[in-house]
């Protein structure tokens, strides 16, 4: 072979390749086309930037639980800072979390907690709460001076929960989603409306000492006694029987004392020097109008339902008593 003809073979030769190599990049140019094309319809577009967008959504997606998270996290550490402290005298009362979640459901909408209530659950609750706190007892035991054993109606003494206030005032502390102390025997006007009834000082038993008046109105008589001994006696004046005025039997207790007093009515009105009232505008005090005590006197010259007292007795008897003291007449 000659070297022109060998010259010419690679020549050929190199078109030939280049040929090759140029229907193999078109080839692979189409392949490529193809796929691109293929995803992108797949995706619902011809967007050559649209091959970002899957992998964009997927990051957003992975996000989402994370902020779902978040959420459930501060939202249930408001749950645990809910705390509520209901004060009944020197005795309390927590309801946190772990007391309200068994009568409460709680869930999450637009970030926000949501509840709902079990409310035979909570009405129990309530319940429970009365059985534990409430004082009221339909009638008081005593032994007199003379060492018998008595009943008398209760009419003053005791507190008794209201049941369906207390639930719903408990609902809406939940949910506000606070701290908060409630004071429930302060005596304050808010502090009034969990109770159907309440007389007395709430601590009434613990104050009540060891020490009453006893007041007999079918004897017209008085007495104090102090751990079972009468320290005071005295004939009394009650309301004359049968009439409006006629002075109720039952249990009380001394919530007022004033010395000196003025005493007054619809057309009356008199000044006294001790006045201890245990019912109302009933109460213990000196009468320098009686002529007389004790016997029949309040047949005829009756109170207006008080128990006058000769003033030695009522000096003696203000001088003994106390706030909460309790008062016996039968």
């Amino acid at each position: 072979m000659t070297a022109g003809n060998r010259q010419s073979d690679e020549k050929h030769n190199r078109e030939l390749r280049s040929a090759l190599c140029f229907a193999a990049a078109v080839i692979v140019f189409i392949m490529l086309l193809f796929c691109g094309c293929s995803d992108s319809s797949a995706g619902g577009t011809s967007d050559p930037f649209q091959s970002g967008s899957p992998s964009g959504q997927q990051e957003q997606s992975a996000a989402s639980p994370e902020h779902e998270n978040s959420l459930s996290t501060k939202n249930e550490k408001t749950l645990d800072n809910i705390k509520i402290k209901l004060v009944f005298g020197k005795n309390s009362e927590i309801i946190d979390k772990n007391v309200f979640m068994e009568w409460t459901t709680v869930t999450e909408q637009d970030g926000k907690l949501v509840y709902s209530f079990d409310e035979k659950k909570l009405r129990t609750y309530a319940h429970s709460l009365a059985k534990k706190y409430n004082t009221f007892s339909d009638d008081l035991s005593f032994t007199d001076h003379s060492g018998k054993q008595r009943r008398v109606q209760n009419l003053s003494v005791g507190w008794l929960l209201n049941e369906a206030y207390a639930a719903n005032m408990i609902k809406g502390f939940i949910q506000d989603g606070t701290e908060v102390t409630a004071e429930l025997t302060d005596d304050s006007k808010e502090s009034r409306k969990w109770w159907i009834r309440h007389s007395a000082d709430y601590d009434y038993e613990s104050k009540k000492g060891d020490t009453f008046a006893e007041v007999s109105i079918s004897e017209q008589y008085m007495w104090v006694v102090r751990d079972g001994t009468v320290i005071l006696e005295s004939p009394i004046v009650t309301g004359t029987p049968g009439t409006q005025y006629a002075t109720p039997p039952g249990g009380y207790y001394v919530y007022e004392m004033l010395s000196p007093c003025t005493l007054s009515g619809m057309d009356w009105e008199v000044k006294v020097s001790y006045w201890l009232a245990f019912n109302f505008d009933i109460g213990f005090h000196d009468a320098y109008w009686q002529k007389s005590f004790g016997g029949e006197t309040y047949y005829q010259n009756g109170s207006h339902g008080c128990v006058n007292l000769p003033f030695y007795a009522a000096e003696a008897l203000y001088s003994i008593a106390y706030l909460n003291m309790p008062v016996y007449v039968y």
